[in-house]
């Protein structure tokens, strides 16, 4: 018998690489004495499914990824999984009850990773209680929002917030901050948690090979935009010692069999604190100097700011250690839209990113909101004509600009609660303010696609796109893999579609 299976359901889209979050904790409770073991059900998922019987996986993906029912919507979403997929889910249940029969817990905690998550767990978690009545359930996660009553009825213990003292406090059988609805405290010195511990991982079976590896540096933001929810798990931004992250990289690289190379940072923001950024970097660059065959890469969030916030100095200290990738939110080419959104980025910010970091080779992905309730059709060719003019970085070789793709989606955000009263639904349950209406987002969506596919970006809308690699007749392939609603009505999307190319070629005088 253990104290504690910990492990993670789909959806948590990443197969790259083994999870951070029960990583963590599972080093934390090991410190505490208690003994241990972290297990990945979402891979398990990936592995049955996905390489075995795509074509299952992708109903069965679709049917997780079918979300909660937001308030106002005019009908309940169709949950019901039966025939083959139903057979095939049974079976991935049926190894998932084996490993925890195998560890025999006193508890078993699920990471609940997003919204996608919470119908598998809805699923699942009924069957384990039945087969082990004596096990202690507990849930926890971004995926855990404080209006998932019937998910947490059928628990003995959800967290809400970080998870770190709250598990211990659930192994000692106590109650304290974060748990069954007492409110959550924030981690006031991040140093005290312990590198997260990914022993208990076969890292070979990921798509990385454990070659990468994630690292935290930071939680919570610096700015409260507007679409995003991060500042309710995370209300306050606190961050890490520079040393200690450039410490924990080092420890993974010299511990581990597979020596991960590349780290990714989970942080919402690495340069959110630009003196704890720099003192990362000075510190990664010594123990290299130290270590000549310790040559890491690292990548993470980035918002753009002035000259002043990020100089060139830093610019040359973050390509030196080994910056690979930066994510950068440009969200929209409109200044305007993103000062609705309360990102505050200005287009000469933008801009002076965009060119420091291809001026040192650093690549990008640059993150995109198609749709939002404000957005005009002037403000998306502006972000449309953003792209055209650095296409021109796409011809050097051995660098990359991929963009991401999100159509917004109506998570209890700050806009979303502000204006409540003024987005309603249609009879599919496709969300409407005045006439940014479904066929509209994703005319948008698909008119911006093939022009960045033109222009040799790289490209991917994540929220649809996961594993696509033909985008040749995305229309049809949308069609068949999510059902033809997704555009909402076909032909109105086309007249609309139809429409926005010929504004834009009246516009920009573009054949």
């Amino acid at each position: 018998m253990i104290d504690l299976l910990l492990t993670i359901l789909p959806r948590y889209t990443s197969y790259s690489d083994p999870p951070a979050g029960i990583s963590i904790l599972n080093a934390v409770v090991k410190k505490e004495g208690f003994n241990s073991k972290a297990t990945d059900f979402n891979l398990i998922f990936y592995k049955e499914l996905f390489e075995k019987n795509r074509a299952v996986w992708e109903r069965i993906d679709k049917w997780m990824d079918r979300g909660p029912t937001a308030k106002k919507e005019k009908k309940p979403r169709e949950k019901v999984l039966a025939g083959d997929d139903r057979k095939e889910l049974n079976k991935i249940f049926d190894i998932w009850l084996d490993i925890i029969e195998k560890y025999n817990p006193r508890f078993v905690g699920f990471s609940v990773f997003t919204t996608y998550s919470i119908t598998p767990a809805l699923e699942f978690i009924p069957i384990v209680k039945k087969r082990f009545p004596n096990i202690k359930i507990i849930v926890g996660g971004a995926g855990t929002t404080p209006h998932n009553k019937k998910l947490y009825d059928m628990v003995d213990y959800y967290v809400i917030g970080e998870g770190e003292n709250a598990i211990i406090d659930i192994l000692n059988g106590k109650d304290g901050p974060g748990i069954n609805g007492i409110p959550a405290e924030q981690i006031d010195d991040m140093d005290t948690i312990p590198f997260p511990d990914y022993s208990d991982f076969s890292l070979s079976q990921y798509i990385c090979k454990g070659k990468m590896l994630r690292v935290t540096g930071s939680r919570g933001c610096v700015r409260r935009c507007n679409f995003c929810d991060v500042y309710k798990m995370w209300p306050l931004f606190r961050y890490r010692s520079g040393n200690l992250i450039a410490e924990e990289l080092f420890y993974q690289w010299s511990t581990l069999p597979c020596k991960p190379d590349m780290f990714l940072f989970t942080d919402s923001l690495i340069n959110g604190n630009m003196k704890m950024l720099r003192t990362f970097c000075e510190k990664l660059i010594q123990l290299q100097s130290e270590n000549p065959e310790f040559r890491p890469k690292f990548k993470g969030q980035w918002i753009a700011g002035s000259p002043r916030f990020t100089t060139i100095d830093d610019w040359n200290l973050l390509a030196e250690a080994g910056c690979d990738t930066l994510f950068v939110g440009v969200e929209s080419g409109s200044e305007k839209l993103r000062w609705a959104m309360n990102k505050k980025v200005k287009d000469e910010w933008l801009s002076y990113c965009i060119e420091e970091a291809y001026n040192r080779d650093i690549k990008m992905r640059w993150f995109t909101i198609i749709g939002f309730p404000e957005e005009t059709d002037e403000d998306f060719f502006e972000t449309v004509k953003l792209y055209e003019r650095y296409k021109w970085m796409n011809q050097k070789e051995n660098f990359q600009i991929n963009i991401s793709i999100n159509e917004f989606t109506l998570y209890e955000v700050d806009w979303v609660i502000d204006h409540e009263d003024e987005i309603h639904y249609d009879d599919n349950n496709n969300w409407f303010y005045e006439d940014i209406i479904k066929e509209k987002r994703m005319a948008r969506a698909i008119f911006l696609q093939k022009k960045i596919l033109e222009w040799g970006y790289d490209y991917r809308i994540t929220s649809l796109m996961n594993f696509i690699e033909d985008f040749s007749e995305l229309e049809k392939i949308l069609g068949e893999r999510y059902g033809w609603e997704i555009f909402g009505n076909y032909d109105l999307y086309l007249k609309l579609k139809n429409d926005l190319e010929k504004k834009y070629k009246e516009m920009y005088n573009n054949d």
